[in-house]
């Protein structure tokens, strides 16, 4: 049994500590968190799991064999690489870190102690996207041609980073698994209508290699909730609206061409495919205990939070060129303090 030591009970953590609580290769071990009132949460539901408000103190616990940290993106770097130095195996939730060069340099530590370092990204793990995965694969609707995502709702808003950070990073990551392919350039845009302090609502447009062309849209500001993805392809469309309580994906055998005689619309209807009912975070921490005993690669493992993280701060290098085209070739090192730089050498 992988003893687990989690790090944040705030907004996420509680979910983490019941998957991990009932993990078949794991228990929870310990619970980290500098709000006493979290805390007395956590020693309410899991009696059983040591308490602490002193990281290091967790770290030092001879038992304990996993790190899963789930705090503010600005707090992931160091935390993991105190876990790292001290052999642990480490989990961190979506973004990994606050730039790339903090997630090479924690790359770096984990390869030289032999540790398993994994991205949390929880959309790769949902039946819903797997699915989807599988249908591309078997060209069920051709050769794609564009992805169109429109993630909004009433908050909740961070302090730390913007809505894209919070929210596109989904999108990102699920473009990453489904067609594995590098990003040409990104334009962004946004407005900071709540605190004047982060982009609250944006829009994102790319472009993928094979001419793949994205748009999404984000918000904390929408009195409405939605979580919905439309894949077009040469010869159909995929549509996934996660906020369904069933049938969350379609393929639609639709299409619209043109021939001498003018525009052609053709539809044959659409199905609906079966999906497994398993918890996406549960198929996630099955992986990650899964990996670090047969000491396997995980499928988000650091060099994937990578890409997804490059394609944010390409975003963020947009947002500051007041929403101007960035080609994946420029180097976002001026987004970047230069201490990280000097840690990282």
């Amino acid at each position: 049994m992988l003893s687990f030591g989690l790090v944040g009970y705030g907004y996420w953590g509680p979910n983490l500590a019941r998957v991990i609580n009932n993990l078949q290769g794991g228990k929870l071990y310990g619970v980290c968190d500098k709000d006493s009132a979290n805390l007395e949460k956590c020693s309410k539901l899991y009696p059983h799991t040591k308490i602490f408000t002193d990281y290091d103190a967790l770290l030092s616990s001879k038992d304990l064999d996993v790190i899963v940290i789930a705090t503010p993106v600005n707090t992931h770097y160091m935390l993991a690489k105190k876990a790292l130095e001290c052999n642990k195996h480490v989990f961190i939730e979506k973004p990994i870190t606050s730039n790339t060069r903090e997630a090479v340099e924690l790359k770096r530590i984990a390869e030289d102690n032999n540790c398993c370092l994994m991205s949390g990204h929880t959309f790769i793990y949902s039946p819903p996207v797997i699915r989807i995965k599988e249908l591309l694969s078997a060209g069920a609707i051709g050769e794609p041609l564009y992805f169109h995502s429109n993630r909004i709702n009433l908050g909740k808003c961070h302090p730390d980073v913007n809505v894209i950070w919070d929210l596109a990073v989904h999108d990102f990551s699920i473009i990453e698994y489904l067609f594995n392919r590098n990003v040409s350039w990104v334009r962004a845009s946004g407005e900071k209508y709540i605190d004047n302090k982060n982009e609250c609502i944006a829009y994102v447009d790319a472009e993928y290699e094979r001419n793949l062309r994205v748009h999404i849209h984000v918000s904390w500001c929408s009195p409405t909730k939605a979580r919905s993805i439309v894949i077009g392809g040469t010869e159909g469309m995929i549509t996934y609206d996660d906020h369904l309580l069933s049938e969350k994906i379609r393929v639609h055998n639709k299409q619209i061409r043109f021939e001498d005689s003018g525009y052609i619309y053709s539809d044959e209807g659409c199905y609906i495919p079966n999906l497994d009912t398993r918890e996406p975070l549960l198929n996630e921490m099955d992986h990650f205990c899964y990996c670090i005993k047969e000491n396997k690669k995980p499928l988000t493992d650091i060099d994937f939070g990578i890409g997804v993280l490059k394609c944010l701060e390409l975003t963020d290098l947009s947002l500051q060129k007041c929403g101007a085209k960035v080609s994946s070739n420029n180097a976002t090192r001026a987004l970047l303090p230069d201490k990280v730089y000097q840690d990282a050498s």
